[in-house]
């Protein structure tokens, strides 16, 4: 009876170990995968134009700031949604989105036009080598999920 305790211990120690193992080995993988698309990235971002680098400051900017206008419409309920680090991002959204009103959908909305034009802008001034460039990162990055 001894001796079948300390074999399913030690087969549970190994199947531990391994599990461990690999967790880790995910985990530098992954690492290693998105400092690849920032080369990536920062190399198309390195060959823009200085107005197409302004522009692309000037997009994240408006980005942020919707952003930080959205938020503060929003009440302590759907703030506690977005927060809420135990479900993914996917489903905050959806629920988040649920609980929208007719105001905050036409600014979450206007938003998302906003930056879309914002991009397509920017998409406009790109030579056929930098868009290729881009390509390039986008691919890596949808590779990966």
């Amino acid at each position: 009876m001894k001796s079948h305790k300390i074999i399913w211990t030690l087969i549970s120690l190994i199947t531990f170990n391994i599990g461990i193992s690999f967790a880790q080995n995910t985990e530098g993988n992954s690492r290693q995968k998105k400092r690849m698309k920032a080369e990536i990235r920062a190399e198309a971002i390195k060959n823009l134009s200085e107005q197409q680098k302004q522009m692309l400051n000037d997009r994240k900017a408006l980005i942020k700031e919707n952003r930080k206008k959205f938020k503060a419409m929003l009440n302590e309920k759907q703030l506690a949604v977005l927060n809420n680090k135990t479900i993914n991002r996917r489903e905050r959204m959806q629920l988040l989105r649920k609980t929208l009103t007719n105001e905050q959908r036409a600014v979450f909305k206007a938003n998302r036009i906003a930056a879309k034009k914002s991009r397509e802008q920017f998409r406009a001034t790109l030579t056929e080598e930098q868009k290729r460039q881009f390509k390039i990162a986008s691919h890596k990055k949808n590779k990966r999920n």
